[in-house]
């Protein structure tokens, strides 16, 4: 028996973990008290990836589609009869007729989002489809906008601020997203420790409004759903119409400031009151305690991300940051200092580009390679040159698409569908003609390597795989997509020099790993910061990494901007025809806002809906795990207390939630903790699935059956999957 240390990829938080095994098997994992960033800290989540590895749910073998059932097929016949049926829909119609979704599970593992792409790349099919289109792509999109380059994203200096501003995030159950933080409340309660403040903007005072403030002490600001741009444009406005912006320091490192003031006039705080429900004078004082104190910062994530104004949301954010002068400063917005700079290798290797091609669908832009999850239905649907072959990894679309009737009706109408997964999930159970097992977490080896410069903490690490499954078992992704491009005779990445590389480790008798890329990245990286590997000083090698598994790197820097930004100018652009046009289209869409709202509150069971996650849970999965779920719990849908006596609920009460798109049946619980004429439910439940025997036993409803594919962000693709409506009604 032995015990070894394991970084959790769950989240961006990367907690320590020790974890015990014995004979290639888990035995227990628990937090790790020595890990120097966490300290003993981890979430049920992370504690729970044994129980995962370990699930007698879980698939080990190929499985084929036989009817409404499956049965195990070896590794050579499944690769070889995929291989072949991709080749023959890719020559008989084109490549674009097969598509890709890579989900959440897949965007914390560099190799297996690496050959996702690299293998559409490979069969010349631009369908790339992936989680970020539900998550954060609007952020990427502004980073482009502002930097110029989609990787670059400040993230808080929480350890140094004073004053921290969180709007549409819950990090006490999601942690940080794009920001490296593990143990993240212990690091915001230092804020308060120190004489700072913590403000929170939600509908709902959430977890980390519960353990952050004080009850009507004013630092949890309740908003109504999809109303932030409101607030921030707001915000920006009384920063510029009192002339409490650095004037400095935007002379020095942005353009087009001045056209600002004049484009965000409209949006007065009284204004905003009247459709976000704040108080005028709460944005007023707020702003200005913004603006004056030195070390502030304002930070949103998943509430802003999946409103109409998504992508402007995202930009607002950043652009107060900015006009207060808090970016690239102690305590404000900075760049996360680490051995490379993501941003100026992606420039060379391609990544951090937006809006290269389009989708047919909506002709939106792609935002870091891949086209809006919220399309790929229409794209299977569409009568003229339909999707006809779909390969999922690491994902459950059929609960995390929006619109899921839709995407169900589009499933029925593949030719092939192929699924990637531990799971035989939803999506698997009811449109899959192949299911190839893939390893867990702590079977594969790896180093976070797009995170690198969202780190509080600087630091590199590494996760030896803790153990390897059999031969015939579970294999990783890279290694299932790089068989399918040799069998499909293909070129990996769509580049031949880059597909010689496995061949010449074979020519060696060496076996390939795309552990060869990070060496790459590492020394690519490292030249361009005029670092020299193995003769500078300070320099890191894969060796090294892999040796000491945690590498502490120092503070962050400041005043480094230039260092980063990739502007023509080398200066910020505050603002572009894009901005500006979104800008003008919150403006005229204010009053069908304020008549939307009134409605709402008129009509005794018209409601919007927002989100929520829980701390035990990771979207769809992890439902599974027995003792994560030892009673079974379902979901409940929360709404105002004063709500639920007006409708004659109580506790516990079934009522249906229904709009033009379905409708669903769900428990509800009243409290007084979420604005009146709002109610809120998680995604990612509705496992009525006996391939998973444990979560179909507390199988929750899915809510994504009431969203709209239709209604998405211009700039951005995403969906407004916070704050759209439904009527309720008692069963």
């Amino acid at each position: 028996m032995v015990i070894k240390k394991f970084s959790c990829p769950t989240c961006n938080a990367g907690c320590g973990l020790l974890v015990e095994v014995n004979n290639n098997k888990i035995l227990s994992v628990k937090p790790d008290p020595n890990y120097p960033l966490s300290g003993g800290f981890c979430c049920p989540k992370g504690i729970a990836l044994g129980d995962i590895t370990n699930d007698k749910d879980r698939i080990l073998k190929p499985l084929i589609r036989s009817g409404n059932t499956f049965h195990e097929i070896s590794w050579k016949k499944a690769i070889h009869e995929i291989a072949a049926k991709l080749t023959n829909i890719r020559n008989k119609y084109s490549p674009h007729s097969i598509a890709y979704y890579m989900g959440t599970n897949s965007l914390h593992q560099y190799a297996h989002s690496m050959f996702a792409k690299g293998f559409m790349d490979a069969i010349g099919s631009k369908n790339m489809f992936n989680a970020g289109s539900v998550d954060d792509n609007n952020k990427f999109v502004a980073q482009y906008f502002l930097y110029g380059n989609s990787i670059i994203m400040p993230i808080p200096d929480i350890p140094k601020t004073d004053l921290l501003i969180l709007i549409g995030t819950n990090p006490a159950v999601t942690n940080l997203s794009l920001v490296t933080c593990s143990n993240v409340l212990k690091v915001m309660k230092g804020i308060k420790d120190r004489g700072g403040e913590i403000y929170i903007i939600d509908p709902r005072r959430n977890e980390t409004a519960k353990i952050l403030t004080k009850k009507n002490d004013g630092h949890h600001i309740p908003i109504f759903p999809d109303t932030d741009i409101y607030f921030l444009l707001s915000m920006i406005n009384v920063i510029l119409s009192e002339n409490l912006e650095d004037k400095n320091y935007l002379n020095r490192n942005s353009s087009n400031y001045e056209n600002l003031r004049e484009l965000v006039k409209f949006f007065t705080p009284k204004l905003a009151e009247k459709i976000c429900k704040i108080p005028s004078e709460t944005i007023y004082e707020l702003s200005r305690k913004f603006a004056k104190t030195k070390k502030a910062v304002i930070y949103g994530r998943l509430g802003t991300c999946l409103s109409t104004f998504s992508t402007l949301n995202a930009w607002a954010i950043d652009v107060l940051n900015i006009i207060a002068g808090k970016l690239d400063r102690p305590g404000g917005a900075i760049f996360g200092k680490n051995v490379i700079n993501i941003a100026n290798l992606g420039k060379i290797v391609g990544m951090g580009a937006f809006d290269t091609y389009r989708s047919r669908i909506g002709n939106y832009p792609e935002v870091m390679g891949a086209f809006p999850l919220s399309v790929l239905a229409r794209e299977i649907l569409i009568e003229k040159n339909p999707v006809r072959a779909l390969i999922i990894s690491g994902g459950n679309p059929i609960l995390s698409a929006p619109n899921s009737n839709e995407f169900r009706r589009a499933l029925e109408k593949l030719e092939l569908c192929i699924i990637l997964d531990f799971y035989n999930n939803e999506t698997a159970e009811f449109a899959a003609n192949y299911i190839l097992p893939t390893r867990t977490p702590m079977e594969n080896s790896n180093t976070p390597v797009y995170h690198l410069n969202y780190q509080i903490f600087p630091h590199v690490e590494y996760n030896h795989a803790l153990i390897t499954p059999d031969k015939h078992g579970p294999k990783a992704e890279w290694e299932i997509l790089l068989s399918l491009s040799r069998l499909m005779k293909v070129p990996m990445f769509g580049n031949r020099i880059l597909n010689l590389i496995p061949k010449i480790y074979k020519l060696f008798r060496k076996e390939f790993h795309p552990e060869f890329f990070i060496k790459l990245f590492l020394f690519l990286g490292q030249v361009i910061e005029k670092k020299i590997p193995h003769l500078s000083s300070g320099t890191l090698s894969v060796k090294k990494l892999r040796n000491n598994e945690t590498i502490l790197l120092g503070d962050n820097e400041y005043g480094v901007l230039k260092k980063y930004i990739q502007t023509k100018n080398k200066k910020i652009t505050l603002l572009n025809p894009l901005i500006e046009e979104q800008i003008k289209l919150c403006k005229n869409s204010y009053n069908k806002k304020i008549e939307d709202i009134k409605r709402i509150e008129a009509q005794i069971n018209e409601f919007v809906v927002i989100g929520r996650r829980n701390l035990k849970t990771m979207n769809s999965w992890m439902h599974n795990i027995e003792k994560l779920w030892r009673n079974k719990q379902e979901p409940q849908l929360l709404i105002n207390s004063q709500d639920a006596t007006r409708l004659n609920l109580i506790e516990h009460d079934l009522v249906i939630l229904q709009n033009e798109f379905g409708s669903i049946k769900i428990p509800v619980s009243p409290t007084d903790d979420i604005m009146s004429g709002v109610v809120c439910y998680p995604h990612g439940w509705g496992h009525k699935n006996s391939y998973l025997s444990y979560a179909n036993q507390h199988p929750g409803e899915n809510i994504n059956v009431l969203t709209n594919s239709s209604k998405l962000d211009k700039l951005s693709g995403m969906p407004v999957l916070n704050g759209y409506k439904v009527f309720l009604k008692k069963i």
